[in-house]
């Protein structure tokens, strides 16, 4: 607004400065004896054109400039105005690609780039190691003093009661420094306190996010101090979170946040787990005391690492294993973006979507130069005439550009909408039932500020071959009464370039689409070593207090007696199960090492008798496990063929020991069987060596952790569904159930692959339909063009056909 009155104030001054010049210079020729009125035109014509004076002095203040660009702003869009057809199909086209490539981009933002919404993000620091145990997180606070707060945490499922129902809740185990730390404080209550965090606290406190807040308490403030149950404990509720806040966790809002010392009170049989160095779990975020650098807290940081490895290395250890153990390493890593699995999951593809949506943007750019380049011909007269009066190249090709910002404005501006509503469907390919992805989406000063320099650079793209063909006018040929420009094909060459390259990106991108379509297709044919066909797959918590071994032996009972439903099994974890689960542990066989540069550690599952048979796992060798192989019976195991192959070197493994050590106990373990390979997380992993133990001969885990239910159904598992619920719902009435086909969580762990084929699939179907729309165009203007050449071939004769 100040900037037009600015300018009129300007020129008011220049007015009445040119006014008082004239009358000082008629009234000294006044006083010199002339008339007035003729002194007044003396003036005036000594003055010279008032109008050009002002004009150069405007020039002087560099206004011509100015408003010469206002004029074109103003002739451009009303130009558009008048074209409401060209308007639309050229803003289409580049609202579908700037749109896509905002969207990507978006979640891009959300997923690497954008900052925790804490108090200085940048001063946030994370130990690159995956995970730690509570013992390590201890010491590294208690010897730290590179930082200004150190907090633990992890994210796990946990039961909670309502004042209405059960359900498996998305929960935060955090330290007690975790909001001091961030910055964060609470929109309602309080948040945690030193004694809040202290093993068997007499009160459990919780927070809630805003989200669960609004969702169960109708944002009532009234909310803290209710009690709600978590795992059959009851929990306090102190606080509420501010609603822009969703932990650290970057994709995985959790929904309740507690203590981490009260997590080894929720479980039975956890009492250790806040002493066991054995047990790494937890992911440890600081921040930075003022003064240091990351690079100079770093290494004061690996001094401590070492002193820390020394001070929680457990007695028991072997010599190995003990040296494995201070052979750790870690870093401190920037943690202003907090921790992401769906970072490291889907960093790759989002990238690639990227990629390949630029070249749909190409595509649409080269539709839009089209329509520009054709449009061009049919101002060829108007260009020439403002060329015969003096306009400049330059003054031509700025018009253009403008016209080009114009449209790319208008496209962004469209594509923004399209963004803002696509990005929160594409967000919902990359989420599963398992693992849900919330990020957040608020277009913030990164997505405007990319969106506006793609929409600079596509003006530039998109208007170069327009204003190179201006700049060529004949303003003498363009004139000519009758005259046709532009009919040879030298004059269209660059049109049928343009056209070609559209048609190229465009079957570059279905290439690429056939090309993911097919990868896809392979990896759903690899063999998952299951039979996923009318397979469930059934979780199912104990309730509080139960006997787990007796809830557990009985739950597979009624699950058996279901008349649709051929067999069923228990284990820990579960084919596909996307997070392992189980425990990695080191072997010993006699006279069977593993070889060079194999993995020492084995991944160990626990399951039940008649397993193998219901997950339809073939049995290689010697037998699987049966009623024989309870608690006090001989410890036993079957290994698959990958840990058969590396260690037996060929050699038959049924009746040859292995040793393995927990804690303080030394096992000794028959190997009874082999089976097949199967995949226990994705359908792309390597194969692991496993060993199966029943669960029965590990009741310290089955005391620690739920096992689920597979169960192999006669027909169509839908319909067996509801006579499973029921069955567990007499079992555990309040325990939240999930009921999950095999074939769900293959699909499920194929969100990657299926989402980048997907997106490739319509990128190139876009892309096709603008290339066959310029085409069409193209063909459309041309035969337009040549219309009387078209009419006199006619009359002289010329067939149709022809």
């Amino acid at each position: 607004m100040r900037f037009p009155l600015w300018r009129r104030r300007q020129d008011d001054d220049l007015d009445e400065e040119i006014r008082r010049h004239l009358e000082m210079a008629a009234r000294d020729r006044v006083e010199r004896g002339e008339r007035a009125g003729e002194a007044a035109s003396a003036v005036r014509r000594e003055f010279g054109n008032i109008g050009m004076i002002k004009e150069v002095t405007r020039e002087m203040w560099g206004w011509g400039t100015v408003d010469r660009l206002l004029q074109d702003t103003r002739f451009g869009l009303r130009l558009l105005r008048k074209n409401p057809a060209f308007t639309a199909a050229a803003v289409l086209s580049l609202a579908i690609g700037i749109g896509a490539l905002t969207t990507v981009f978006a979640i891009i933002n959300a997923v690497e780039l954008k900052p925790l919404p804490v108090r200085a993000p940048g001063d946030l620091v994370y130990l690159k190691h995956p995970s730690f145990s509570y013992p390590v997180f201890r010491e590294v606070q208690a010897r730290g003093q590179m930082f200004d707060g150190l907090f633990a945490w992890q994210m796990r499922h946990l039961n909670v009661r309502w004042s209405d129902e059960t359900e498996s809740v998305s929960t935060l185990l955090a330290s007690g420094g975790f909001y001091s730390t961030l910055g964060v404080r609470p929109q309602v209550g309080r948040a945690f306190v030193p004694e809040d965090d202290v093993a068997g606290a007499a009160r459990p406190v919780v927070v809630l996010s805003h989200a669960t807040w609004l969702r169960r308490f109708g944002g009532d403030p009234g909310a803290v101090g209710r009690t709600i149950t978590i795992e059959n404990v009851p929990f306090t509720i102190v606080g509420v979170e501010p609603p822009e806040f969703f932990g650290v966790a970057v994709g995985a809002a959790p929904e309740i946040t507690i203590p981490v010392t009260m997590f080894a009170q929720l479980r039975a049989g956890s009492h250790d787990l806040l002493s066991r160095t054995s047990s790494s779990w937890l992911h440890i975020m600081g921040r930075l005391r003022s003064g240091w650098t990351r690079s100079q807290a770093d290494a004061a940081f690996q001094v401590i690492w070492l002193q820390t490895l020394e001070a929680t290395a457990s007695p028991t250890l072997s010599p190995a294993r003990r040296a494995r153990y201070l052979a750790r390493d870690t870093a401190l890593v920037p943690g202003a973006t907090g921790f992401s699995s769906v970072r490291n999951q889907f960093s790759e593809p989002l990238w690639l979507l990227l990629a390949l949506v630029a070249l749909l943007l190409l595509v649409g750019c080269a539709a839009v130069a089209n329509l520009l380049l054709a449009r061009s011909c049919v101002r060829q007269r108007e260009l020439a005439v403002r060329v015969a009066i003096g306009a400049s190249a330059g003054r031509l090709v700025r018009q253009l550009l403008v016209e080009g910002l114009w449209l790319s404005l208008l496209g962004s501006a469209a594509g923004l909408i399209v963004a803002a509503w696509s990005a929160r469907i594409l967000i919902g390919f990359l989420s599963t039932r398992a693992a849900p992805v919330t990020l957040d989406l608020a277009l913030d000063w990164r997505v405007f500020a990319f969106t506006a320099i793609a929409a600079c650079l596509v003006a530039l793209l998109f208007t170069v071959a327009p204003a190179l063909k201006a700049i060529r006018v004949a303003p003498g040929d363009a004139l000519k009464s009758g005259r046709q420009m532009g009919t040879g094909p030298r004059q269209w060459r660059a049109a049928n370039l343009l056209v070609g390259s559209q048609i190229g990106f465009s079957l570059l991108l279905v290439f690429g689409a056939v090309l993911f379509l097919r990868s896809l297709s392979t990896l759903m044919a690899v063999d998952s070593g299951v039979d996923p066909v009318n397979l469930l797959i059934v979780s199912v918590d104990p309730p509080s207090g139960a006997d787990r071994e007796a809830f557990y032996r009985e739950l597979v009972r009624q699950l058996r007696d279901i008349p649709s439903v051929k067999s069923a099994s228990l284990s820990w974890v579960p084919p596909i199960s996307d997070d392992m689960g189980g425990w990695n542990q080191a072997i010993g066989i006699d006279g069977a090492e593993p070889p060079d540069g194999a993995v020492e550690d084995v991944f160990f599952n626990a399951v039940s008798p008649g397993y193998f048979e219901t997950v339809g796992t073939r049995l290689v060798a010697g037998r699987g496990f049966d009623w024989r192989d309870g608690r006090s019976a001989a410890r036993v195991a079957v290994v698959n063929e990958t840990l058969s192959r590396t260690r037996f070197r060929g050699q038959s493994p049924i009746g040859r020991r292995f040793t393995m050590n927990r804690g303080a106990q030394r096992r000794d373990i028959e190997i009874v069987g082999v089976v097949g390979d199967a995949k226990y997380q994705r359908l792309q992993e390597t194969t692991l060596e496993i060993a199966y133990l029943p669960h029965e001969q590990v009741p310290e885990f089955i005391a620690t952790n739920n096992l689920v239910a597979e169960v192999r159904t006669a027909g169509a598992s839908a319909r067996v569904a509801g006579s499973i619920r029921e069955a567990t719902r007499r079992l555990s009435p309040a325990s939240p159930i999930a009921i999950t086909p095999l074939d769900d969580r293959i699909r499920d762990s194929l969100v990657r692959e299926r989402l980048v084929a997907l997106v490739a699939t319509l990128l190139g179907a876009f892309a096709l339909v603008l290339s066959c729309g310029a085409l069409y165009g193209l063909m459309s203007h041309t035969v337009a063009r040549r219309t009387n050449e078209i009419g006199i071939r006619i009359a002289l004769g010329a067939p149709r056909a022809a």
